[in-house]
């Protein structure tokens, strides 16, 4: 049994009636933290947050994004994941991935709150085969390296999402930055996106919260909701 899916898109109407539905299926990690923030008395609108970064698909090249040399954005027309510009590089060696100051980089500065936890998701394919390597660098500091992510995946439209959690802000400005090397063609990056990580319930427990929790709780709540705006 799969876990549901930790940010789904929410719909501007969802399910009120006393039956759960697959909406409410798919989206009880966010029922789950609505009621936690019921039960603190908390704005439960602030359990959906922007994504933080600029220009996340590239396609406004309006100078959020800094890129070395040997990096740019280049039109791949239908190839990208959405639209049509994507950030590029076809550096090989180890250098291009190890050497913080001139290896094959793009970065941005995000505006973030100083102890909060974030999540970053991305997409990657490549035009070549072994070896590649993406490292992903918050804060002045390496925090996550991929080998080989998406070899030969490109031409297919095969994109392959990268995620990484547990990136702490220390300051109010943190820069967000992206090292690639593809040995033996070029490399793509498309849709970046970095927000408030959220709590995830155990495998184990979920599929109780949904039949339990859920069940009673989250529709009795969804009532008394109801009743609230009557």
């Amino acid at each position: 049994m799969k876990p549901p899916p930790l940010n789904q898109d929410v719909a501007d109407l969802a399910p009120d009636g006393a039956e759960l539905t697959a909406y409410d299926e798919e989206h009880v990690v966010t029922y789950v933290r609505m009621l936690d923030a019921d039960t603190e008395e908390a704005d439960w609108r602030g359990l959906f947050w922007a994504n933080i970064v600029a220009d996340p698909s590239f396609e406004l090249d309006n100078g959020s994004w800094t890129f070395s040399d040997i990096m740019s954005v280049q039109n791949v027309g239908t190839f990208a994941r959405t639209g049509s510009l994507v950030a590029f590089g076809n550096c090989s060696g180890g250098d291009c991935v190890n050497d913080p100051i001139s290896g094959a980089y793009f970065k941005q500065s995000l505006n973030t709150v100083a102890s909060q936890t974030y999540m970053l998701t991305f997409w990657v394919a490549e035009t070549g085969g072994a070896t590649s390597e993406v490292t992903v660098w918050w804060g002045g500091a390496e925090v996550a390296d991929f080998v080989n992510p998406a070899n030969n995946t490109l031409l297919s439209h095969n994109w392959q999402e990268l995620t990484v959690t547990g990136l702490v802000a220390t300051d109010p400005s943190t820069v967000l930055q992206i090292y690639g090397r593809q040995d033996q063609g070029g490399i793509f990056f498309d849709d970046f996106s970095v927000d408030i990580a959220a709590a995830v319930p155990e495998p184990s427990t979920w599929a109780m919260m949904l039949l339990g929790f859920l069940g009673v709780g989250f529709l009795a709540y969804r009532k008394k909701s109801t009743l609230r705006l009557a």
